[in-house]
């Protein structure tokens, strides 16, 4: 596995599905297209590398490998409502909705 597909796939959360997400925020209509990178039966990501590195918060330097940083960036915690907004961004519509929820519980605890 080269290095370039060892950093994408390090930007995809362990969890169930992620993977989908993963293709889908990128332009894919399947997930099925990074088990097929995992397995290298294709390497469709050298066209993506733009998308991958705008959504992710990565350079497309970082991606090919040409950056000695061997981790993917940590996240920039930015300040107040701008940088909140920035990590809204980031979730998918089913983790903004848990948020949503916590964020109401939070105010109904209140009163």
């Amino acid at each position: 596995m080269d290095i370039m597909l060892q950093r994408i796939l390090s930007l995809i959360p362990d969890r169930h599905g992620a993977d989908a997400e993963f293709a889908r925020s990128i332009g894919y209509k399947t997930g099925n297209v990074v088990a097929d990178w995992r397995a290298g039966r294709s390497n469709s990501y050298r066209n993506k590398l733009r998308e991958i590195a705008d959504r992710y918060d990565v350079t497309v330097d970082w991606l090919c490998g040409h950056s000695p940083q061997i981790e993917k960036p940590a996240l920039q915690a930015e300040g107040g409502a701008e940088g909140l907004s920035a990590l809204l961004d980031r979730l998918t519509p089913a983790e903004k909705q848990r948020i949503m929820d916590f964020a109401l519980g939070l105010l109904a605890a209140r009163d």
